[in-house]
């Protein structure tokens, strides 16, 4: 089923080849700026002076790279830091160009370290930023970058029933746990290759992929279209004994009913949560850890709250059929949250679905051994509402049978 309610994709970005663009890209640390010069790089040449040059020379040369090394919004005309700098040049001397040969040598040695040292320092930076670099576009070259059905219609057979895209979404998800982006487009990518693909379903668990999709979940709790792919993707594998299972241990049933609770208006959230419950739910341990969380209340809101969606009815009425058979707390919280009504509701608003009416009912038939459950069927005109599905679907077996069956309870 097509997405409807997903995000529009968005445009790529087009850069402008202009001096304000580069500026603000290279100030965000975008790309490294290869151009970029070190205030502290300084590069100088000292003229080593002979015997018939003035030595005042060696001094007015330091000077000129004493001042270089001072940044020119630091530099204070007033301050004796130049000063002290130049004389700690001549041991010997007080900076007027007195010191002898070997302190010239001395002060051109030390300046050539200095050099060195900044030179050292700005390679270093360097290769900083050209890891930093590296690493952002490993992390922007992940696909796909996948956000809506047409996207996938788009990249087509490239990551259709792919085992390899399978185990990149797992590994890259693992890896970058914190990037949003990443968890979404791989949480959709799940959700397609596990849709009605049995080796992806069952390859999801042997991948630890359950705990990395409820994790992400859990990881992004207001993001919509996180929780939204990810009770997709439950709702898909939970069909299996052993996904179901694992789902239960890592609080994945948890995990879907806060996401239904955080967006209770966002009917796609509504229709996944409902279908994964409803799989969940055929295990009697979970069907009890559904109640406990609450969640028969979560599914009727979510019927009552979309009363004119046909699929969420249709889920809606799959998961209260697996939470309540065989079960009669469940169903005696069913009853207690109106949860005949909202049933009844449905049946008597969408009279010529044929799935509703089967399934409407074998969940009447299933409830109708309590003598509570029984009055609240025949409150609210439940029995003539049966006998209105036996007449419009007198062909269906399912129908005949579950319809029969519940009007012989409620005539006891």
């Amino acid at each position: 089923m097509q997405n409807s309610n997903s995000s529009k994709k968005k445009k790529s970005s087009i850069i402008l080849e202009d001096e304000t663009r580069i500026k603000r890209i290279r100030n965000k640390n975008e790309i490294p700026n290869e151009k970029k010069t070190n205030p502290n790089e300084i590069k100088i040449k000292i003229k080593i002076p002979n015997e018939n040059e003035n030595e005042n020379l060696i001094q007015n040369q330091i000077q000129n790279f004493v001042e270089n090394l001072i940044p020119n919004g630091n530099r204070n005309e007033n301050s004796n830091e130049n000063l002290i700098q130049i004389q700690d040049l001549f041991p010997n001397g007080n900076g007027n160009g007195n010191g002898n040969e070997n302190n010239q040598i001395q002060i051109l040695n030390q300046i050539e370290n200095e050099i060195q040292i900044e030179n050292g320092k700005y390679k270093e930076k360097i290769i900083q930023e050209n890891n930093e670099f590296q690493k952002k576009k490993e992390i922007q070259s992940f696909k796909p970058k996948i956000d809506s059905q047409r996207d996938l219609q788009f990249f087509g057979n490239e990551y259709s029933d792919s085992n390899e895209s399978l185990e990149d979404s797992i590994k890259s998800m693992k890896r970058f746990p914190t990037k949003k982006g990443i968890q979404k487009n791989s949480l959709f990518l799940l959700q397609k290759l596990t849709k009605k693909n049995e080796t992806n379903t069952k390859k999801i668990n042997k991948l630890f992929g359950i705990e990395t999709i409820i994790r992400s979940m859990h990881n992004f709790p207001n993001n919509q279209n996180i929780q939204k792919y990810g009770c997709g993707v439950l709702s898909n594998i939970a069909i299996y004994h052993e996904n179901r299972e694992k789902i239960r241990n890592f609080d994945g049933i948890d995990i879907i009913l806060k996401s239904m609770n955080n967006f209770p208006n966002n009917k796609d959230i509504q229709k996944y949560g409902c279908k994964a419950l409803s799989n969940i739910a055929i295990d009697s341990l979970n069907q009890k850890e559904i109640r406990i969380l609450k969640g028969i209340e979560t599914i009727i809101t979510a019927m009552n709250n979309f009363s004119n969606d046909i699929v969420i009815q249709h889920q809606g009425f799959r998961a209260l059929i697996n939470i309540a058979f065989d079960n009669e707390k469940n169903q005696n919280e069913i009853r207690i949250l109106q949860g005949i009504q909202t049933i009844l509701k449905i049946m008597n608003n969408f009279p010529n679905n044929q799935n509703i009416q089967y399934r409407g009912c074998l969940i009447l038939w299933n409830m109708s051994f309590d003598h509570q459950n029984k009055h609240e069927i025949k409150r609210f005109n439940g029995i003539n509402l049966i006998k209105k599905a036996l007449e419009n679907f007198p062909n269906d077996h399912d129908i005949q049978e579950q319809g029969k069956s519940a009007l012989e309870n409620l005539k006891k």
